[in-house]
């Protein structure tokens, strides 16, 4: 049978129009399952539990946490089966925006919804997490944009305000207190949460590091120069892994010994509060007792709050010939027994960015 041009498009037309309602019922049919099965999944992740064992640890909201990056702890730390259920269930029941910070006991034998019932009750325990290397003017900021004291509270505390008088081996100038706050993760109860308290277990646990790294047993060095000396191998180091630290620790003592200048310029940007931006020849030509490139010896207090493998590193150097280090742009050291061999480290790895 022959069919005319008009007749063969218009055949074509039905057969496109019947193939497009097949994909359009496909679509809603696969859309229909997908919703199904979704909602069955969410059922079902609600209802079930990572494990029947009932075996408790602690998981933490840090101040600033979102739902979202709460949820990826929670199943990283295998307490939820699904993160995508958690967020459903907190926005379904609009309870997004009532999750505590703090420390809570969970176990991975809770559902969903009885964790969300934890979370969404305010902790007993907050838990406070310190950086390594801060000073005590960037930890008392760190408390103030976490929300847990208003700013300034912290340092009055510390530098007028509290007094210590269990813990002898501070300083007897409160200038000088800087170094002995050790940085860590505290866990304080809510309702007895202050600046005083806070301090109080830093102090603690730099007394416990006294003993640890054995800070008063050096014949050579007092214990208030390994302070000083840990908070600047902490900003010097661009890696505590390996000797690195214990390196750097080396050569700045041969240079204490030799009575050669540090050169530490961390220790300038603590004087001029100067973190990041680049020091100008005005700034190394600060006269400050802080500036190590124009002083010999150690500055005088400590420049930050040091972790463990600094003050490891300033009581335990490693013995070495070398008395120049730096970092190229990679972070990668690179060490010099001249100042010779060190410019040309600076011309081979930094070109003009090194200091």
């Amino acid at each position: 049978m022959h069919y005319s041009p008009r007749q063969q498009q218009k055949s074509l037309q039905q057969t496109q129009k019947k193939q497009w309602w097949k994909l359009i019922i496909w679509a809603i049919v696969l859309c229909l399952f997908y919703f199904a099965w979704s909602s069955y999944s969410y059922s079902s992740d609600i209802k079930s539990t990572v494990s029947e064992i009932e075996n408790f640890s602690y998981f933490t909201i840090e101040s600033g946490d979102v739902p979202k990056k709460i949820s990826k702890k929670l199943e990283e730390q295998n307490f939820i089966v699904s993160s995508a259920s958690f967020i459903k269930y907190l926005t379904e029941n609009n309870l997004d925006v009532k999750l505590y910070n703090g420390r809570y006991s969970l176990s991975p034998h809770l559902t969903i919804p009885e964790i969300v019932e934890i979370l969404t009750t305010p902790a007993e325990f907050i838990s406070i997490t310190i950086p390594e290397g801060l000073t005590l003017a960037e930890i008392d900021k760190r408390m103030s944009d976490k929300g847990y004291f208003k700013e300034g509270e912290f340092l009055k505390c510390i530098t007028s305000e509290c007094s210590f008088p269990s813990f002898s081996f501070l300083p007897l100038k409160r200038s000088d207190y800087e170094g002995y706050f050790f940085p860590a993760t505290y866990s304080i109860k809510d309702s007895e949460l202050s600046p005083k308290t806070l301090a109080q277990q830093m102090l603690s646990a730099f007394q416990q590091r006294i003993i640890k790294h054995n800070l008063d047993s050096d014949e050579k060095r007092s214990r208030e120069d390994i302070v000083i000396m840990a908070s600047l191998i902490e900003k010097e180091s661009s890696s505590h892994e390996g000797d690195e630290s214990a390196m750097i620790s080396g050569i700045l003592w041969n240079r204490i010994d030799r009575k050669i200048p540090l050169g530490v310029d961390a220790s300038t940007r603590y004087a001029l509060q100067k973190d990041s931006s680049a020091l100008t020849k005005t700034d190394l030509n600060h006269e400050g007792e802080f500036n190590t490139r124009k002083h010999k010896g150690l500055p005088p207090h400590a420049i930050s709050n040091a972790g463990d493998a600094s003050l490891n590193a300033a009581r335990n150097p490693k013995k070495t010939d070398y008395l120049f280090y730096l970092h190229d742009k990679n972070g990668i050291i690179h060490y010099a027994k001249t100042n010779a061999e060190h410019e040309k480290n600076k011309r081979i790895f930094c070109g003009s960015s090194c200091e």
